[in-house]
């Protein structure tokens, strides 16, 4: 076929519009020439002469009517739910250019002249199809349906169009059409088409105001949600804090219980002294053990001190800021927190390879431990095993960006298929009142929340290992996957 042999796409629309009004199915046809609908929805794409025929005959075995065609044009340009035809005529502005300069306007729609201006005079012009051009007999309909519209998009009274008995067409019109020559001529520039520019433009406006009115009260809404989520989260990690230091509340108070022993021995031995030495001439022995009673009664203060220190830190709510803060003083802290659980009865081994501080919520991140390292604690006691049998090794290092830090232990283990569920909300494999089965399940909202994952590979009767990777800078730098870091 010649590249000449095509219609636009602004002809075809009008035809599925007509076909869809009637409620003519045209699906196959069109699939069967090779198109899509969203092809011709598209106004600057063409199709063949042979398609649009084959459209336009099988509206007319549909519907009975001949010619299809000229109707369609008809009602192109009269019609608002037809658009392109219409908006191009209107573009233009005038009937006198589009008619005067005829072969510019039929290049819209035809890339073969199908009509031919066989006379024009200053008030009229007269078209006609190009003879032995059969192929286009149908878009020559079109186009002359259209043609004869124009008196209803203009009103009639300056444009009249008749058809005379040699089929040709005269189009008669005003002496005085709208040309561009001078500077107020603007204003006869398509007046219906400015018209209704400015009414789709102001209810544009209406439209995209009360859209900013939803957005803005949709933005709202979200934010009041984000903020009541936030708060729901944090009083949740708290809760858990608080739970979790309840369960090791005896072990702390026997941590602390011991130095204040021997501190309060101390000071009854230091008030022996003191009544000593005031009725005493020989105090010699007794000032040589004060400065030993002072350093130890100092320790033990500063343990005192110390243990409190730690509760605090775990138990601070804390907030969602972000420090760079040394990881191993947390791991460090949290293993003094729970060193009823694990001294004289399990080997703690440390080893910190990694080279950075790390950008996190020192707060947040220090429950993380807590949960990891009781939990491998408890597994351990719960598999019987005799003092120094059970270990947790801890391993931090670094790799592409990211803090590893790695807690294994020999404990219990967890089942295969438990592997996936260990961070469920209420989730625990541990007899009852051992857990509530929030910990770990925060612990995953926590290094989620600093973009970091967290990870668990166990055999049962074996041992967990957990493998907790965060972004040194606080953003995610490489593939979570975390494979062949275990």
């Amino acid at each position: 076929m010649a590249k000449n042999d095509t219609v636009s796409c602004r002809m075809i629309r009008a035809c599925l519009d007509h076909a869809s009004i009637k409620g003519i199915d045209l699906e196959d046809l069109i699939t069967r020439h090779g198109y899509s609908y969203e092809w011709l929805e598209d106004s600057y794409n063409w199709v063949s002469v042979e398609f649009f025929n084959d459209v336009i005959s099988k509206i007319e075995i549909e519907s009975s009517k001949h010619p299809v065609a000229f109707e369609i044009g008809s009602e192109s340009t009269s019609k608002n739910s037809w658009g392109d035809i219409e908006n191009v005529i209107k573009a233009i502005g005038s009937a006198k250019p589009i008619l005067m300069h005829f072969d510019r306007f039929l290049a819209y729609f035809l890339r073969y002249q199908a009509l031919k201006v066989i006379g024009s005079d200053e008030t009229s012009i007269t078209v006609k199809s190009v003879t032995g051009v059969n192929e286009y007999k149908n878009a020559s309909e079109f186009i002359t349906g259209a043609i004869i519209s124009l008196p209803r998009l203009w009103g009639g009274d300056d444009l009249s169009a008749v058809r005379m008995r040699d089929e040709s067409l005269r189009i008669n019109f005003s002496e005085d059409p709208c040309f561009f020559d001078t500077a107020n001529d603007y204003k006869k520039f398509s007046p219906k088409l400015l018209e209704e520019i400015i009414h789709g433009l102001e209810k544009t406006k209406k439209m995209i105001e009360k859209k900013n009115q939803d957005l803005e009260k949709k933005n709202s809404e979200l934010e009041k949600a984000y903020k009541k989520l936030e708060a729901s989260i944090n009083e949740k990690i708290q809760s858990e804090k608080l739970a979790t230091l309840g369960g090791l509340s005896i072990g702390i108070a026997h941590e602390i219980n011991n130095p204040l022993s021997f501190i309060i021995s101390n000071f009854k031995t230091l008030k022996k002294y003191t009544e000593a030495l005031k009725s005493s001439p020989n105090s010699e022995d007794i000032v040589k053990d004060i400065p030993q009673l002072i350093d130890e009664t100092e320790e033990g203060l500063m343990r005192v001190k110390k243990i409190v220190e730690d509760i605090n830190y775990i138990a601070h709510p804390g907030d969602n800021s972000k420090t760079p803060t040394e990881i191993s003083e947390i791991i460090k802290n949290t293993l003094r927190i729970t060193k009823s659980m694990h001294k004289g009865t399990i080997k703690v081994e440390e080893k910190y390879e990694h080279r950075n501080k790390l950008l996190c919520s020192p707060s947040r991140i220090s429950q993380v431990m807590l949960n990891l390292i009781m939990n491998s604690a408890q597994a351990i006691k719960a598999k019987g095993l005799k003092d120094e049998e059970g270990f947790i090794q801890i391993h931090t290092f670094e790799i592409d960006g990211n803090l590893n830090i790695r807690v294994k232990d020999n404990g219990i283990g967890v089942k295969k298929d438990n592997l996936k569920r260990l961070t469920e909300p209420f989730f625990t494999t541990k007899k009852a009142g051992e857990g509530t089965g929030l910990g770990l399940s925060t612990a995953n909202s926590i290094i989620l929340a600093h973009n970091g994952t967290i990870s668990f590979e166990s055999q049962e009767d074996q041992g967990t290992t957990v493998l907790v990777s965060l972004p040194v800078n606080g953003t995610s730098t490489i593939d979570k996957a975390n494979s062949g870091l275990f």
